[in-house]
């Protein structure tokens, strides 16, 4: 299957389950994309482009970051490319900022 996971922030440092599910999916023969922002798991910038490990690929785009009362610093990003125009069988979005 062709899927997309876009995820608000994606960091290969920490197991977080969205990191577990894109490779184990990756692992067993999907092609997966993760497309999110360019920041880390604490909110310094990372990079932005486009990098893989083993057949995951990962499309990083420009973001912000902001402060709404009650909530946390959240990342949003803008993910309107051709990334996002390819077809997939599946898309998986993680945040409500996403």
């Amino acid at each position: 299957m062709k899927l997309l996971h876009m995820i608000d922030c994606f960091d290969l440092k920490y197991p977080h389950d969205q990191i577990l599910i894109a490779r184990g999916l990756s692992e067993r023969g999907h092609q997966v994309r993760v497309l999110t922002s360019e920041f880390d798991a604490y909110g310094s910038q990372a990079y932005i482009g486009e990098s893989s490990i083993g057949s995951l690929g990962i499309f990083r785009k420009p973001g912000i970051r902001i402060k709404i009362p009650g909530f946390k610093k959240i990342h949003v990003f803008f993910p309107f490319d051709s990334v996002i125009k390819d077809r997939y069988d599946a898309i998986h979005v993680y945040t409500l900022f996403t």
